[in-house]
């Protein structure tokens, strides 16, 4: 596989911070970085319980001893960036790969809730934003590698009807990622890696039941154009070797972004007509 790990990568034994690590892209890298490149990974998540489990199979599969360190906290919340710092400066770790995401149900940006959108922008947002701030002056002190690498979306990039919040709290993390990557350019890497559709459990997320999706179409869909998260997280891995500082993934994200090149603003429409036109479960609140 492309993996084959060179022996000189600046990832060869590095301590990674992985937000988000209890589940799809996350977990994915943990594996990757844990089993390839022997790394330690301190795994954050608001799910301990998930966590364990995480750990459990890492290390009954890599067998490698004790590599994934459980750290349960929300990181919407400054605080616990402060805490993940602490215990981060500790095992000396070089890099953050902030993967942590949320979204809502497909519905008209009229009928979000204040709650919901402090959610998702603390979420997809605000983390990147506290951990860049705790973690910025310990970065520029070290004499090694080390960095950031943000995980958003290609759909900051493009017009999806039904979200409006998540693709505007990712368009946000996006432009928040690229600027400070020129900010920082000779002190430390940052990464910006836009996936497109994946095959995660972030459709399950505080709004929505495993119901919504069982048995419809979107579910099909999402099989066929969507990534799977081990793919994703090994182009993830491989970019951030090389130290790219930005790329787009997805065969779906291509689709999108000849759509938004030869419709403009009408992409929206056009997408939102296959929406309405589907009669799934899922865009219902849209209509």
């Amino acid at each position: 596989m492309w993996y084959n790990v060179n022996m000189k990568s600046w990832l060869k034994n590095s301590c990674v911070v992985i937000t988000g690590a209890s589940s799809g892209i996350g977990k994915e890298l943990c594996k990757i970085l844990i089993n390839k490149y022997d790394c330690e990974v301190i795994g954050v998540s608001r799910n301990e319980e998930n966590l364990l489990k995480v750990k459990n199979e890492i290390e009954q599969d890599c067998k490698k001893g004790e590599k994934f360190f459980v750290f349960a906290k929300d990181v919407s919340k400054k605080q616990s960036w402060k805490d993940i710092f602490k215990f981060a400066q500790n095992k000396k770790a070089n890099l953050v790969i902030n993967n942590a995401g949320t979204m809502l149900p497909f519905c008209n940006a009229s009928k979000i809730t204040e709650e919901q959108l402090e959610r998702v922008f603390k979420t997809n947002f605000y983390s990147i934003y506290y951990s860049f701030v705790v973690f910025n002056d310990y970065f520029k002190q070290m004499k090694k590698d080390c960095g950031f690498v943000n995980i958003t979306s290609s759909s900051s990039n493009f017009l999806i009807p039904g979200q409006s919040i998540y693709s505007a709290s990712k368009s946000a993390a996006t432009k928040l990622s690229l600027v400070a990557s020129s900010e920082v350019k000779n002190k430390y890497f940052i990464g910006t890696y836009l996936p497109g559709l994946t095959n995660t459990n972030i459709f399950y997320s505080l709004d929505n039941s495993e119901e919504i999706l069982k048995g419809n179409k979107i579910k099909k869909i999402c099989n066929k154009l969507g990534t799977s998260p081990q793919k994703v997280a090994e182009k993830i891995v491989k970019l951030t070797s090389k130290k790219k500082r930005y790329k787009l993934l997805g065969k779906d994200s291509k689709m999108l972004k000849l759509l938004h090149f030869a419709l403009k603003e009408r992409s929206s429409d056009f997408i939102l007509k296959i929406f309405k036109n589907s009669k799934e479960e899922t865009f219902k609140q849209m209509f």
